[in-house]
């Protein structure tokens, strides 16, 4: 029997107390969401690709793009809250459909066994 793969997470850096992106390396083993195709295994790997001219770039660029970051985090919460109620709604529909459907097999089931004695006489 296969096991599931395990897929190692993805880095991306934290936000210091001035809300600016920081690199905090991981003992996990981990790909770093710049792009590089590397798997890091350990916290000294990581730290040697910090100091690549692809991985600062992206840094620099998440740090110019913090405002995007909040505005689109804003939208997807609104956007997660707002499934959230049509999921409800749905479920209420489908509870709404499952208890008259049971309330049809009833009435069904009692109209086969009237038809049932009622040919008998």
């Amino acid at each position: 029997m296969n096991s599931p793969a395990i897929i190692p997470e993805v880095y991306y850096p934290t936000i210091d107390t001035m809300g600016n992106y920081v690199d905090k390396p991981s003992n996990k083993q981990m790909h770093c969401g710049c792009g590089s195709k590397t798997l890091f295994d350990g916290t000294t790997k990581l730290r040697q690709h910090f100091k690549t001219n692809i991985h600062r770039e992206w840094v620099i660029l998440l740090n110019l793009e913090k405002n995007n970051h909040l505005s689109e985090s804003i939208k997807y919460k609104s956007l997660c809250t707002t499934q959230q109620k049509i999921i409800q709604q749905q479920q209420q529909k489908i509870t709404t459909y499952e208890v008259s459907m049971e309330q049809m097999q009833t009435k069904m089931r009692l109209y086969r066994e009237e038809t049932f004695i009622n040919s008998l006489d």
